[in-house]
């Protein structure tokens, strides 16, 4: 009798065991990244916020952007409001993979270029929808550190760098933000790496338990920014919210427009 309470205490100590460990990290994550190639289109609700402190000097900049977007066609809308020292500008721009439309505010036809000529334009970015994946392989790729938690339907899986950051991933997060928050903080130097110390990096994504979807994300991050002897601590945040995912039909672009491309 002895051995078997022995026996049936050593198993719930296993399965305790087992159960203490929680989630499995890897899988999840591994999940998660795969769970990337499934989205063909979807609304993508962002706000991005920017802000810039230097000798007793703040600068607060906002941005939120409605993004729509289908992958196979490529194609993309995004309608977006900046918030600027009290006053907003708004502006909407789309793009397929052949021409980039844009409308600028006080006007009401729109422009048209194509992508070949506009390059790495700031205004319009189709890496935008592509934001999660493009942090998770980040991540996965550098092993930063990742905690996994269970809430409701929902895995919330959280990635922090700390402060200690390799040239390698310093550099491609820098890379990533440029291209996916169309960033409008052109007095902040965020090219030179030199120039630029983290103090900190964190990125959150929450995925659908049974799908390992993603239903939204955040990221943070903050910055020491050099310029001479000056030096600007910059605030970013990205928060994003994923809605009728492969839901979305075609896009069509505008069929009246002023064409730069000549």
């Amino acid at each position: 009798m002895k051995k078997k309470v022995m026996l049936a205490a050593s198993m719930l100590l296993m399965v305790g065991g087992l159960s203490a460990c929680g989630p499995n990290k890897e899988k999840i994550l591994q999940k998660t990244i795969d769970s990337q190639s499934k989205i063909k289109s979807g609304e993508l609700d962002s706000n991005i916020s920017v802000i810039a402190k230097a000798d007793g000097y703040s600068k607060k900049i906002l941005m939120d952007l409605d993004v729509t977007f289908t992958k196979d066609p490529s194609a993309s809308k995004v309608e977006t409001v900046i918030s600027k020292g009290g006053s907003k500008t708004r502006f909407t721009a789309m793009c397929d993979e052949k021409n980039v439309y844009l409308k600028v505010p006080y006007a009401s036809e729109w422009y048209r270029q194509s992508v070949t000529k506009t390059g790495k334009h700031n205004l319009i970015s189709k890496d935008v929808t592509n934001t999660p994946s493009e942090y998770l392989n980040m991540m996965k790729d550098n092993d930063v550190d990742m905690d996994v938690k269970e809430k409701g339907n929902e895995y919330i899986l959280t990635f922090d760098a700390g402060k200690k950051f390799t040239k390698k991933l310093k550099r491609e997060i820098l890379e990533q933000y440029m291209n996916s928050a169309i960033t409008t903080a052109s007095s902040v130097t965020y090219g030179d790496l030199k120039k630029s110390d983290f103090k900190n990096f964190k990125y959150r994504i929450n995925v659908d338990k049974k799908t390992y979807m993603p239903k939204s994300y955040k990221v943070n991050f903050e910055i020491d920014a050099k310029d001479g002897g000056d030096t600007a601590t910059v605030s970013e945040s990205l928060t994003g919210k994923y809605k009728n995912v492969n839901k979305v039909n075609a896009l069509k672009m505008p069929m009246n427009y002023v064409d730069l491309s000549h």
